[in-house]
């Protein structure tokens, strides 16, 4: 019985040391802190789903940091929201709705990336600056998934509309100094990871199925005094630098991370709640308590005999004094 509650303890113990759920040590990381968000962007992404096997429109919520990239994310702001623009300046009819709404991400590597952004395919590229536009700063790094930068044409001041968002869960620390980033995804992260799952072309990387924009909408807060909350940012920053971490940041865990730790921890509740109820039937089996106690019975029975045994030896060889005693004379 003590070796079946001891078994019992131990289960209980390592059910509780590992009840903490799986995404912890996965988020366990901390980054230098973010600047101060100047907009907010919500992106529905519609793609085919190969589980459910069929479309499916999810979001993602984007921070843009307009006081350490104002240049690039004005340029993404202004396209987001849409701009009427000229095609043939001879006629000024001759106009056409530039977006990113229902534009294609047309590059997908699993764990990597993904790119889209291109809102004149086959005919130009665009920017508000013109066909392109310098690189603004390098001051954020892809340090972290979820980064939003610009994509160029491999060589410098090569910017138009095109962007991407890092989905390695390092970052992509090989574009820093060659991509500009201006914004950080901070809800729907779990989302791209499903969509990444797309299939896409071996060569080029392309979705088999588009994967589109379906819609965007493009929020600059009302900040009155964005300049102290770059400063205070700033300041953090070099704090972070010098090594004091209670100003730096973490991933939060996604959606789909949280169902999995609650899924994890339903079911070790459930295995606590079994050994809990096996400890319990086996201390209330009545044909454990009878053998529990024909058990004791025995040992009982046994001490009992041999502890007679033993005395009856004893007497044996004890001489009782008080029987006279022959002296033998010579």
């Amino acid at each position: 019985m003590l070796f079946f509650d001891a078994i019992i303890y131990l289960a209980l113990v390592c059910s509780a040391v590992l009840a903490a759920p799986s995404y912890i040590d996965v988020h366990d990381k901390i980054y230098p802190p973010d600047p101060p968000a100047t907009h907010h962007v919500l992106m529905g992404i519609k793609y085919y789903d190969e589980e459910a096997k069929k479309e499916k429109v999810d979001e993602v919520i984007i921070d843009l940091y307009g006081t350490v990239t104002p240049l690039t994310v004005q340029n993404f702001a202004t396209i987001g929201r849409g701009l009427r623009v000229l095609t043939d300046a001879a006629n000024e009819e001759g106009s056409t709705m530039v977006t990113y709404k229902k534009t294609l991400f047309t590059k997908l590597i699993k764990d990597d990336i993904i790119e889209g952004g291109e809102v004149l395919p086959g005919i130009t590229p665009f920017s508000m600056y013109g066909f392109k536009f310098a690189d603004e700063n390098f001051f954020l790094k892809h340090d972290r998934p979820g980064r939003v930068s610009l994509v160029n044409d491999g060589e410098p001041d090569t910017n138009d509309s095109r962007f991407s968002i890092s989905l390695n869960a390092n970052g992509s620390p090989e574009r820093d100094g060659l991509n500009v980033v201006f914004g950080q995804v901070i809800f729907g992260y779990d989302n791209l990871e499903k969509i990444q799952l797309s299939q896409v072309s071996s060569k080029s990387h392309r979705p088999e199925h588009d994967i589109t924009i379906s819609y965007i909408v493009v929020d600059e807060l009302k900040i009155s005094d964005l300049a102290k909350l770059h400063q205070e940012y700033m300041d953090k920053l070099t704090k972070f630098e010098n090594g004091d971490q209670s100003v730096g940041i973490k991933l939060g865990p996604t959606r789909t991370q949280l169902k999995e730790g609650r899924k994890k921890q339903d079911l070790e509740k459930e295995e606590r709640r079994k050994l809990h109820d096996m400890k319990l039937a086996q201390n209330n089996n009545p044909v454990m308590k009878i053998s529990i106690g024909f058990v004791l019975l025995l040992i009982l029975y046994l001490i009992t005999t041999k502890r007679k045994l033993l005395f009856s030896r004893s007497s044996a060889n004890v001489t009782n004094l008080d029987d006279p005693v022959s002296i033998r004379k010579d």
